[in-house]
């Protein structure tokens, strides 16, 4: 029976022994398996790029009042419909004309006491592309000759934004390379291979302009002028290098 239970505590022990084996063979301490971190040299980089916009989106807006809300909305439907045809006219295509907002508000003037008066005003807003910058502002006269009394303003932007943002990240790896050499050559090392790069933020400017109403009505006799500008692209990353140690 003694001997039974020896042999029983002796493969119990084995079975432990080998287990804790294999455990630091496997399990270990992993860390001490991998390689030492690389020297580095972590850097960011911001590249801009301005680019000259070939489109706008202008908002463009019809305001009509009524005593009831459907006489407001009856003439909002009039005056609009003059609108699109002008627009058609001036070569904006259906694709390029949503409508955005569409409402009826009911205004009660001097109220309680006997002046009080209420009717209701209709109000339509377009959001037109015109891929012409320089008919914008031929574009928006026609418009507002034919019914439109409420311009919210003037966004020039870019078809392919795409194009300048990669321009500018090209821009901000070789702002980024500059950083990485000058800080390793302070240290009497050089710049190796890219180890990682990481985007950091990306935001491209819109020009934006506001219309006056007062001014166009007044230019009639010839388009309004309106300035493109430019729209600017900015970029960061954040690029890590190896860091080769000097002589």
């Amino acid at each position: 029976m003694k001997s039974r239970l020896v042999a029983v505590l002796l493969v119990v022990v084995l079975a432990i022994g080998a287990g804790i084996v294999f455990g630091v063979a496997i399990g270990g301490d992993s860390s001490k398996n991998l390689p030492l971190p690389p020297n580095i040299v972590v850097v960011s980089g911001q590249g801009t790029v301005s680019t000259a916009p070939d489109k706008a989106t202008v908002s463009l807006g019809v305001n009509t009042t009524g005593a009831t809300a459907e006489e407001a909305l009856q003439a909002n439907a009039t005056q609009m419909d003059s609108v699109l045809k002008a627009l058609a006219a001036a070569g904006i295509e259906d694709k390029d004309i949503q409508t955005q907002n569409m409402n009826v508000n009911k205004h009660v003037e001097n109220r309680g006491t006997k002046q009080e008066t209420t009717n209701y005003v209709a109000n339509q807003q377009l959001s037109v592309v015109v891929h012409d910058v320089t008919a914008v502002g031929g574009v928006i006269d026609s418009a507002v000759k034919a019914g439109v009394n409420d311009v919210g303003g003037i966004e020039f932007g870019l078809t392919d934004a795409a194009t300048s943002k990669n321009a500018a990240f090209k821009e901000a790896v070789v702002v980024a390379r500059t950083k990485a050499e000058t800080l390793a050559a302070a240290a009497g090392a050089s710049v190796g291979s890219v180890v990682r790069i990481d985007e950091n933020s990306y935001d491209m400017q819109p020009n934006f302009q506001s219309y006056d109403m007062a001014a166009a009505k007044l230019a009639f006799t010839g388009a309004t002028a309106v300035s493109p500008g430019q729209v600017q692209t900015d970029v960061s990353v954040r690029v890590t290098y190896q860091l080769v140690p000097g002589d």
